[in-house]
C-alpha cells in the first residue's frame, strides 16, 4: 500500500475483505502480520480489529526470529 494512503480506516477496510477469507483459504486459527513501532496507523487499525501484539518472537521453521507481529486468533 502506498504510505499516504496508509491510514487506519484504509487499512481497516482492506483487512475486513480478506480476514475471514484467509482463515478459510489458509485452513488456519491465526493470523500474523508485521507492524513496525513506527506504523502507527497500522498497528491502530490491527487493535481495533483485535489484533494483539506478540509477547515473543515468532520463529520461523528454520529458526529465524521475527518481531514487531500482531496476529489474530480465529
Amino acid at each position: 500500500m502506498r504510505s499516504d494512503y496508509e491510514t487506519k480506516a484504509n487499512i481497516i477496510d482492506i483487512l475486513k475483505l480478506i480476514i475471514d477469507k484467509t482463515y478459510r483459504l489458509f485452513e488456519c486459527n491465526m493470523i500474523a502480520t508485521k507492524a513496525l513501532p513506527i506504523a502507527s496507523e497500522r498497528i491502530k487499525a490491527l487493535k481495533e480489529l483485535d489484533f494483539s501484539p506478540t509477547q515473543n518472537k515468532l520463529i520461523g521453521h528454520d529458526g529465524t526470529e521475527y518481531s514487531s507481529y500482531y496476529f489474530k486468533k480465529r
